[in-house]
């Protein structure tokens, strides 16, 4: 084990030079996606901080492995210095390959490897992505790591009732049951106590023949040094799970992935428990006296709550009579009274401190399979959606359906997917990635121009809709979709007063069972509701345009033309009434603080000023020849809707009448 912590000591200390480049008073803001590793100055100092751990970590292996000689006496084999130098050479090739993408990247991929990759993660301190609260952890660790998590307060028990609860058994108690230690331990050990008591047989002859000789010094018994350092390891792993937790709690950045790394010493420390109990157990008279019926104990009180809980919430699905309920009441309790009565003659028979372990074993067994199910859940049910905590901003299901539909028009009127498709800065994350896929896509950024708004296909966030929005109103057919979406927050800013309030409130205790069972959210608004998914508060959307002469092919995809609005029923000016001009310029600009929105006629006055008819706006405006703005004039009145309000009249002479102004 200790040669083991050694390698891994030495494979990561290279990567810790951001640490160093900290503590030596470099800005950790520099680590930041947008690092420019390019910088000779940069690069060097990186380079020396680098090197620096890269000789710390041989320096500690020659401590350790270089002294190590081939005619040591060693009862197993241990690596050596050369052993360690054909791993690093290893893990470091695999290393460099992949950091520098096959050598085409070769500087800036092993400096984003292996500095990027810690001093990142230090420059997001300061940042706080996601602002999460210093108990983000404890809320959704025992949403999903409540396994080890129990298994590791089981643990914390064991060691402290056997260390300090108990001075005779703290010089005896033995983290690892005899019976698991390897035989390779084992032989080790009865080797060593063999050559400690030939040599305190050969020091008793030396005291008998020589009365001069001192007294010998007590011998350390090999078995209580070996016994020292597994319990010295149990305390390690008390400590190790404690330092996680505080550790990634006070950090700025608290993001859901980073749970890992709390739940890999509770998974560690919890199973060491866990094997430890289950090897304490005597199986085989638990068998003969019928105890192991123990371990369905637990289970079985929780499951009976459960339908209690169900019956005094009202959903039991069956309306019975006044005397089904009084029967119905007596099954429960009589079989929880038989459950509880069962436990209790159980772990009298068994002993109280069998009886207590073969009810933990229960326990642990049940909440496996919770585990199994919230995993599951996790994994092949709710991976994309906002339901769960542990995916911190989730791609949303309508992007996959919308690149469905895009596949479906392009392959229908181009072929493959060799469609034009323009596509915003706002919506460039996930699409970026599937854009890829497309070679005449077009990327706009936040500027639309009339090249990307004449595509078949235009997709555009939410910062970018009133730029687009003109170009599309009349020819396009927009649909909506969400882009990203983010799991409830209404755990921030908790208070004593909001945890009591809510544990209290019979609709808040069942809106959190829901979640933490169920993941499914009832409205805090109207808790006999459950939000709709469709309208979560938390989420972004884009919107895709699709011509509309080609929305009208894919009927299957259910993209129609829209339904005629009141454009249709705007009088249009004939052919002959005005003056018509060829085109001079473009008249894209806000006039009066809104842009043009579906513009159908342009007209020159008899001073050669421009006046557009800003249909969708319903106004007109008027521009000079250069394009800057004149006046603009209009309002929303319906002059061809008869059951509509009649508009006023400016000059107060009663309802407005086609025609006049």
């Amino acid at each position: 084990a200790a040669d083991l912590a050694v390698i891994m000591a030495t494979l990561v200390l290279p990567f810790l030079a951001p640490f160093v480049f900290v503590f030596t008073g470099g800005d950790p803001t520099v680590f930041t996606s947008s690092a420019d590793y390019t910088n000779q100055d940069m690069i060097v100092r990186l380079a020396i901080m680098v090197a620096v751990c890269v000789a710390a970590a041989v320096g500690l292996a020659v401590l350790w492995f270089g002294f190590r000689h081939e005619d040591d006496e060693h009862p197993r084999w241990r690596p050596h210095l050369m052993h360690w130098a054909m791993l690093m050479g290893g893990f470091w090739l695999i290393q460099i390959i992949f950091f520098t993408t096959f050598f085409t990247n070769t500087v800036n991929g092993l400096a984003t490897g292996v500095v990027g990759s810690l001093g990142y993660w230090l420059a997001q301190q300061g940042v706080k992505r996601g602002s999460q609260p210093v108990y983000y952890y404890v809320l959704i660790g025992w949403l999903y790591e409540f396994l080890p998590a129990i298994l590791s307060i089981g643990g914390f028990a064991t060691v402290f009732y056997n260390l300090v609860m108990s001075p005779v058994r703290h010089f005896r108690w033995d983290p690892v049951v005899a019976g698991d230690l390897p035989p390779s331990v084992a032989r080790e050990t009865q080797a060593r106590i063999a050559e400690a008591q030939a040599a305190a047989v050969a020091v008793d002859r030396t005291a008998d023949t020589d009365e001069t000789a001192p007294p010998a010094a007590a011998a350390v018994d090999p078995a209580d040094e070996a016994r020292f350092y597994r319990v010295v390891f149990a305390i390690f792993g008390i400590w190790w799970v404690i330092a996680s937790w505080i550790a990634y709690s006070v950090a700025g950045e608290k993001m859901p992935w980073l749970l890992v790394h709390i739940a890999l010493p509770m998974c560690v420390f919890g199973g060491w428990w866990l094997g430890y109990l289950l090897r304490r157990i005597e199986w085989r008279s638990a068998w003969r006296a019928r105890t192991w019926l123990l371990t369905i104990v637990i289970p079985a009180v929780l499951f009976i709550s459960l339908i209690i809980t169900t019956v005094l919430s009202g959903d039991a699905g069956v309306e019975s009579s006044a005397a089904g309920r009084i029967l119905q009441w007596l099954l429960i309790f009589g079989a929880l009274g038989a459950v509880i009565f069962g436990g209790v003659y159980g772990v009298l028979r068994s002993g109280f401190q069998e009886g207590l372990r073969l009810l933990a074993v229960g326990l642990a067994g049940l909440l496996l399979v919770l585990t199994i199910r919230t995993s599951f859940t996790l994994t092949y049910i709710n991976y994309d959606m906002a339901t769960e905590f542990l995916v911190y901003a989730h791609g949303g299901p309508d992007i996959k359906r919308a690149l469905t539909e895009l596949d479906t028009i392009s392959e229908r009127t181009v072929g493959g997917r060799n469609i034009v498709v323009a596509y915003d800065n706002d919506s460039a994350w996930p699409f970026s990635w599937y854009m890829r896929l497309y070679p005449n896509a077009k990327y706009y950024g936040e500027s639309p121009t009339p090249d990307a708004m004449a595509a078949p296909v235009v997709i555009v966030g939410p910062a970018n809709r009133a730029k687009v929005e003109p170009y599309m109103a009349r020819d396009y057919v927009k649909r909506t979709y969400r882009r990203i979406w983010w799991p409830e927050m209404d755990y921030f800013d908790l208070t004593p007063d909001r945890v009591w309030g809510a544990l209290t409130d019979p609709a808040q205790r069942e809106r959190i069972f829901d979640i933490i069972a169920f993941r499914k959210y009832r409205d805090p608004q109207n808790l006999s509701q459950f939000r709709d998914l469709s309208k979560w508060p938390y989420q972004g959307e884009f919107d895709m345009y699709v011509r509309r002469d080609l929305a009208s092919q894919i009927w299957d995809l259910a993209v129609v033309p829209m339904a005629p609005t009141e454009l249709s029923n705007v009088p249009v000016i004939e052919p002959g009434q005005v003056r018509s001009i060829a085109a001079t310029g473009i008249y894209d600009g806000a006039y009066d603080d809104l842009p043009l929105f579906a513009p159908r006629a342009v007209a020159v006055g008899p001073n050669g000023e421009r006046v557009i008819a800003d249909t969708s706006n319903h106004r007109i405006v008027v521009v000079d020849g250069t394009g800057a703005e004149l006046r603009t004039f209009g309002s929303h009145c319906n002059l061809t809707d008869p059951t509509g309000t009649p508009c006023v009249d400016p000059d107060g002479d009663g309802p407005l009448a086609l025609g006049d102004g």
